[in-house]
């Protein structure tokens, strides 16, 4: 049986494919997929393999932080691979698939040479052959994506603060691919273009050779729009100025009201700036997984040709972080 382990990355729809293959159990089967229970348990909604990581890797820094975040002691985590590997010998034992799928963008996020070889080590003695798969997106669409999400967990970061902090902070596709290439090797790592305009599940669902038209793909973890995002920014800095985090009932409400509409888009300037900073590392990725053949990924054109956009109306922001501060003190 063919192993596929899709590291993400972070925020290319992971978690839209995740609740896909958890809610469609009976289609995996007639295509000869095993979507493994075992390593979801940890997912609230049983839909991402965070145990993977415990059994791969217990000492290390993703394993630490998932124990952490579901009160797990650590001193159980040595003890998880054995518990891993029966359970998943039992699924594989009880089924006829031809392909195995386990999910998890912390793979990518946390990516480091022990966790790479733990997750490869653990899965190699199960599987006959095995495949990392990771979608990438233009850095630039990649730093809107995540400093929406950023806001959603609490940040409290401008846009422009953010762009700073993302260009130094922010590893690139290529070194963090590296890592899983150097323990699989590279042909063995499919990094994919995110389609930026299409429907990345059924994409996915294509490449595993799964019909997705017989599937409803659920929308999880959207982004709300511009002006959404900016009022619960402010709202973040509220309570910051209290010296406590924003509860999470705002950004679900936030979520529920606004997903859909025009997320914060990075000025031409800005924009110029973080594919010069990832220029580098963007080569590299296409040198190493495209054979050097650039039209076949995203393009990183020299000069921005596109004009500023529209700042977000902070007076519409205001009124609308106002209005959810109001509802939340009345709950």
């Amino acid at each position: 049986m063919h192993c596929l382990v899709h590291i993400g990355s972070n925020k290319t729809g992971s978690s839209s494919i995740q609740a896909l293959l958890a809610r469609h159990k009976r289609l995996l089967v007639r295509a000869g997929i095993l979507y493994p229970l075992v390593g979801r348990k940890y997912a609230v909604t049983y839909r991402r393999h965070l145990g993977l990581s415990f059994a791969a890797d217990p000492g290390g820094e993703y394993a630490q932080r998932i124990a952490d975040r579901f009160g797990e002691p650590h001193s159980a985590l040595t003890h998880r691979r054995h518990d891993f590997e029966a359970a998943l010998a039992v699924e594989i034992a009880g089924c006829d698939a031809r392909l195995a799928i386990f999910s998890d963008e912390g793979l990518f996020k946390y990516a480091n040479p022990a966790l790479a070889a733990g997750c490869i080590d653990l899965l190699a003695s199960h599987f006959d052959s095995i495949e990392v798969m990771a979608y990438v997106r233009a850095p630039d669409r990649y730093c809107e994506s995540t400093y929406v999400q950023a806001v959603k967990t609490g940040a409290t970061l401008s846009l422009d603060e953010y762009v700073g902090h993302f260009i130094a902070t922010q590893r690139g596709y290529a070194a963090t691919l590296d890592v899983w290439a150097d323990v699989v090797g590279p042909g063995n790592v499919r990094v994919v273009p995110f389609p930026e305009t299409g429907d990345v599940v059924a994409d996915f669902l294509s490449r595993v050779g799964m019909d997705a038209s017989r599937t409803v793909s659920p929308r999880v973890n959207s982004s709300p729009d511009w002006t959404a995002s900016e009022a619960l920014r402010l709202i973040n800095l509220a309570y910051q100025k209290t010296g406590s985090a924003s509860p999470s009932w705002f950004r679900q409400e936030v979520e529920r009201r606004y997903a859909g509409g025009s997320p914060p888009r990075l000025t031409a300037t800005q924009r110029q700036a973080v594919r010069d900073a990832f220029r580098n590392d963007h080569q590299r990725l296409v040198d190493r997984y495209f054979g050097g053949d650039a039209s076949q990924i995203y393009t990183l054109p020299r000069t921005v040709h596109e004009t500023d956009p529209e700042p977000p109306v902070q007076d519409a922001a205001r009124a609308i972080a106002e209005e959810l501060m109001a509802i939340h003190r009345a709950i």
